[in-house]
């Protein structure tokens, strides 16, 4: 027994038993006593250790318990190192502690369980629901999307029809010239409708310069994460090639690009974040750097940015060392996530080197031009400020001169 009940211990008590001995003779020759005879003999037992020290006001007793359960307390008195009392007969005896009876167990209470299973049942029917919306949206959507060419197919065509705007001069020839000068004016807008003008752009993204139409202005422009991964030495493509097939192996993980980088989530769970900048080739982890070794991963702790806030773990990729480390931790985010690893065949994500030119026709470089230049579809237009070339012009020749070549500037576009 743990323990066993009665009511000689009190209500609510019980003895928890720490010891039991069998009492009984071991030597031969003894003589026994006579069936029936009265006799008596005293018993004294030393105290487990978990007893010593201990006395009756501890608790301390010695029972007999009867096969039928019940039991008989034999008065013994415990001095701290042994119990001793008297019986008549041999048997099992117990060294128990008096003590509070055990809470009772209380009944496990499954209602929660069924309000959860039924709220579960409701959140799946309306996600079937919005599944079927979804796709019946989806199988509309090329209807519309049909009819949007065709309203934007006139409004391609106001250019041709603004073309007159240079038919002024027109008027003021005779009636009989007219057509003969219409000709000429609608085949116009025609060729120069698909020009574009030539950007060259040399210099850096901070000082750089656009020769645009064989005009020379000076611009900024803004790379994308794939133009600099496009102009990124072959040893970067390499380390990108690597990461992002060992990304992609891992089940559910889909790999997304924006302007700054390349991110790889699973749902809403933000793995990691690629990113080249000059010949530095960075990923950013969803890991806790408090959790790892900095003087072994070289890492850096991006977490005061916003953006990189749930990828706080960045990694500069030099060296095939700093590439093992890199598969080493992505591995360390898989398993945080329990995301299971998948068998796919590898990708080459290699990509040939383009000009900073084409990437700009690409729209992967864009070009920011300086206050007061636009950029129109055949010609680069600089606004000035008239009157300050009025007050140049009053003070020195040089001022003068320059006014002056401003003006056939203006006549140009109305011959």
């Amino acid at each position: 027994y743990d323990y066993v009940e009665s009511a000689l211990f009190g209500d609510g008590k019980v003895a928890y038993v720490g010891a039991a001995y069998d009492i009984h003779f071991i030597e031969d020759g003894i003589e026994q006593l006579v069936s029936g005879e009265e006799y008596s003999f005293t018993v004294k037992l030393r105290l487990p250790t978990i007893y010593k020290g201990m006395t009756n006001d501890d608790g301390i007793r010695v029972v007999y318990i009867a096969d039928d359960g019940s039991i008989e307390d034999m008065g013994a008195v415990v001095d701290g190192q042994f119990a001793t009392f008297t019986t008549n007969h041999f048997s099992v005896y117990a060294i128990v502690q008096i003590s509070e009876a055990p809470e009772p167990e209380k009944e496990l209470d499954l209602t929660w369980l069924w309000i959860l299973l039924i709220i579960l049942a409701v959140l799946i029917i309306v996600a079937v629901i919005l599944i079927i919306v979804i796709k019946k949206r989806k199988n509309d959507e090329p209807e519309t999307t049909e009819e949007t060419p065709a309203e934007e197919t006139p409004v391609e065509e106001t250019p041709t029809e603004e073309a007159p705007v240079e038919e002024a001069p027109v008027e003021e020839v005779p009636a009989e010239e007219a057509p003969a000068e219409e000709a000429p004016v609608e085949e116009a807008p025609v060729e120069e409708a698909p020009a574009k003008p030539a950007i060259i752009l040399k210099g850096g993204e901070d000082n750089a310069e656009a020769i645009i139409n064989g005009q020379v202005v000076h611009v900024r422009y803004r790379t994308s994460f794939m133009s600099r991964l496009i102009q990124s030495e072959a040893q970067i493509q390499d380390y990108y090639t690597v990461i992002k097939n060992k990304l992609l192996s891992y089940k559910g993980v889909k790999a997304r690009m924006s302007w700054n980088f390349e991110s790889f989530n699973k749902g809403r769970i933000q793995c990691a974040k690629l990113n080249v900048k000059g010949k530095n080739f960075m990923i950013y982890l969803g890991l806790d750097v408090s959790e790892y070794n900095v003087d072994k991963y070289h890492f850096t702790d991006v977490s005061d940015k916003p953006k990189l806030d749930k990828v706080p773990m960045m990694l500069k990729i030099k060296s095939d060392r700093g590439l093992k480390y890199a598969l080493e931790l992505i591995e360390e985010v898989m398993s945080k996530n329990e995301i299971e690893a998948t068998a796919i065949p590898e990708v080459d994500y290699h990509m040939p080197y383009e000009t900073t030119e084409a990437l700009a026709a690409r729209e992967l470089i864009k070009v920011i031009l300086p206050p007061g230049v636009t950029l129109d579809d055949t010609s680069v237009q600089v606004k000035v400020d008239v009157g300050e070339l009025i007050d140049n012009a009053n003070t020195t020749a040089e001022a003068t001169e320059n006014s002056n070549e401003e003006t056939p500037k203006e006549e140009t576009p109305a011959e």
